[in-house]
């Protein structure tokens, strides 16, 4: 992101004509100057094309968000991740 802000929580749409590359879980780590990095958990992921959503349990500020899909296989039995689309949202 261009700058810190406070996020309330990410969605995700997973790939979406198959679910070879959907991931089982996503790990989800920030920080403020890509340096010094805060793992906010691992999180269950369903083999879904409709939207979902991981939601935090209070604002979170920070700059740069990473991503990590360990799981050693996808929904398909297949050894990578594909994400379709990846975002943040926020409560005014």
């Amino acid at each position: 992101m261009n700058e810190e802000l406070n996020v309330k929580g990410f969605y995700f749409y997973a790939r979406q004509n198959s679910a070879n590359g959907r991931s089982r879980k996503v790990e989800i780590l920030v920080s403020s100057d890509n340096q010094n990095w805060t793992n906010l958990g691992t999180f269950d992921m369903a083999n879904v094309i409709t939207r979902q959503e991981v939601v935090l349990p209070s604002l979170t500020k920070f700059r740069y968000v990473r991503f990590n899909f360990n799981e050693p296989t996808n929904y398909a039995g297949g050894v990578h991740a594909t994400m379709a689309e990846i975002g943040t949202f926020y409560d005014e």
